[in-house]
């Protein structure tokens, strides 16, 4: 008796969502474009009604120069920010601004 379930409302969970994609590749060359989330955000629009569609999060895109096989520097746009990235060896550096604030930060990571 009195066993009720309760709605914690700081569950986030990510919502199926759907891509378009292009991908060119020339020799040291590479330019890639994305138009994504946009079933994403329907459906957070439809589960919460004062979520604000952002059109500016749908498009993505990445320029990429290799440098050599093993070192690329790559420069984009995604999430309502630019950024710019230097990649050696699973070691990855860079920087990126933000559209939308004004703030900037720095990324440095590896990948295995």
């Amino acid at each position: 008796n009195g066993f009720q379930f309760h709605e914690d409302e700081n569950i986030y969970f990510t919502p199926p969502d759907a891509s378009l994609g292009l991908k060119w590749d020339r020799e040291d060359f590479h330019i890639s474009a994305e138009l994504s989330d946009i079933a994403s955000q329907l459906i957070w629009k439809a589960m919460i009604p004062s979520y604000d569609f952002d059109i500016l999060s749908i498009p993505k895109i990445s320029f990429i120069y290799d440098i050599a096989s093993n070192m690329s520097i790559e420069a984009g746009y995604k999430y309502r920010k630019l950024y710019a990235e230097y990649r050696w060896l699973g070691l990855k550096a860079g920087i990126e601004a933000s559209l939308d604030k004004l703030g900037f930060g720095i990324i440095l990571g590896y990948e295995m």
